[in-house]
């Protein structure tokens, strides 16, 4: 019985190897939707008796990002990427994939990519870590191939997902290497590999940021004197933090971070979020209100019976899943705006670091309107350089929609347009680093 499950054993592990497509390598091409095209780079290799698949949108920003495989015969499999799931056909003979995504209606989606030479390398990659109070924090540095001192620029990320598997990070390495930057993307405290509490307060990040710059400013590859922090979102708080409390800092880059502090640019959220939805100016009041009384909850104690009798009267509004909650008082989630009830103001107006602020038209979490502004009047007070960018559509994730241009998918007049990183944006960021590293 034994010597029988073996030889089964090493039958199905010799069928596994046999069915795996020999793919080894780099390919390049599109996805199409009725003409429409999307460029596309994948690099698979084989791991054992697995294969496994990375793969580049660049119009996206998005780089390196693993792609699961599927249904693996030696002339076909599936892999899912961010536009979902493909069913692809390997054609040996020519070193070419194509395929098929059903699942966007009416016009499905059309896979194909050509086996090419592999790229040369644009940047050397460096595994980091540094150690903050016992707590390890770890990153990668990208950084030109040449051995110059290079300057450096430092991602501090936004809420969701703070860590280098996030995409949107990583596309700035890709973007200013090219332009001779190194670029440090970490993973946050209490995310990824590195270590300590997920709950640490905005404080706490920047001080983790100005013992990043320290650490990088004793580096023979690093320039000292030419160090800045890109500050998306959530790191628009925290970078000017940390360049207030530091000189290793001489440019800043905010985008899509708000001047207000969190507690007041949450009504920000809450009014553009339910305008969005259609809501009537009454119901945008009372939520108003509500929030009002929760975060003066988190202020003070002595307000929760009254949050708790309101927070039941209004339960059952549609619009009351747009608002602050909390199931007890100083929760998790109040002790977080409490911890974090911050005013970046003072790091604004007195600054040491020249600052590039940009904000979306289409951004509902930090509004254009009612925060550019204000950023601008707090910049005027340095005699330090600054710019405050508002890009038409832009929204909080950076990169712009897919939508169908026309009426009815009808190629050329009328055709698909795909998600893309802000030219804009893109070209003001390296601009500005010229100007002020």
């Amino acid at each position: 019985m034994l010597k029988l499950l073996c030889f089964l054993l090493l039958l199905s592990h010799s069928y596994s190897q046999a069915q795996l497509p020999s793919i080894d390598g780099y390919w390049r091409g599109a996805v199409s939707r009725d003409g429409a095209i999307q460029l596309i780079e994948f690099t698979f290799s084989a791991h054992g008796d697995s294969l496994k698949a990375i793969y580049n949108l660049p119009d996206l920003g998005m780089y390196e990002e693993e792609a699961p495989l599927g249904a693996v015969t030696d002339s076909s499999f599936t892999v899912k990427t961010y536009m979902g799931i493909f069913e692809l056909t390997i054609n040996n003979e020519h070193d070419e994939i194509t395929g098929i995504n059903h699942a966007w209606k009416p016009v499905p989606l059309k896979f194909h990519i050509k086996k090419m030479v592999v790229p040369l390398p644009e940047y050397e990659k460096k595994e980091v870590e540094i150690i903050i109070a016992d707590t390890e924090i770890k990153g990668s540095l990208y950084k030109p191939l040449n051995r110059e001192k290079h300057p450096l620029l430092i991602i501090a990320h936004g809420a969701d997902n703070p860590s280098r598997t996030n995409w949107v990070y990583r596309y700035y390495a890709y973007l200013l290497v090219n332009y001779g930057y190194a670029v440090f993307i970490y993973d946050q405290r209490g995310s990824g590999a590195s270590g300590g509490k997920k709950d640490a307060d905005l404080n706490m990040h920047a001080v983790d940021l100005v013992a990043i710059g320290k650490h990088f400013s004793k580096q023979a590859e690093i320039d000292p004197g030419r160090m800045a922090i890109i500050g998306e979102s959530r790191g628009g708080w925290v970078a000017p933090m940390a360049a207030g409390m530091s000189n290793y800092f001489k440019s800043l880059i905010l985008i899509q971070g708000s001047p207000k502090s969190p507690i007041d640019l949450e009504y920000d959220v809450i009014k553009s979020s339910l305008q969005d939805r259609g809501f009537s100016q009454s119901q945008i009041d009372s939520a108003i209100s509500y929030a009002g009384l929760y975060f003066k909850t988190a202020r003070n104690p002595h307000s929760w019976e009254q949050l708790v009798n309101e927070r039941k009267m209004i339960e059952d509004r549609e619009w009351a899943e747009q608002l602050p909650k909390s199931d007890r008082l100083n929760d998790e989630n109040m002790l977080w705006w409490k911890n974090n009830d911050v005013d970046p103001a003072p790091y604004l107006k007195k600054r040491k670091a020249s600052i590039l602020a940009i904000y979306g038209t289409a951004d509902i979490y930090v509004p254009a309107n009612d925060n550019a502004p204000l950023m601008k009047s707090y910049l005027s007070e340095s005699a330090k350089a600054y710019k405050v960018l508002t890009i038409a559509d832009l929204p909080h994730s950076l990169y712009f929609y897919q939508s169908l241009f026309g009426n009815e998918f009808s190629w050329p007049e009328h055709f698909w347009i795909w998600p893309k990183r802000s030219e804009e944006m893109d070209t003001a960021i390296v601009e500005w680093l010229k100007q002020t590293l």
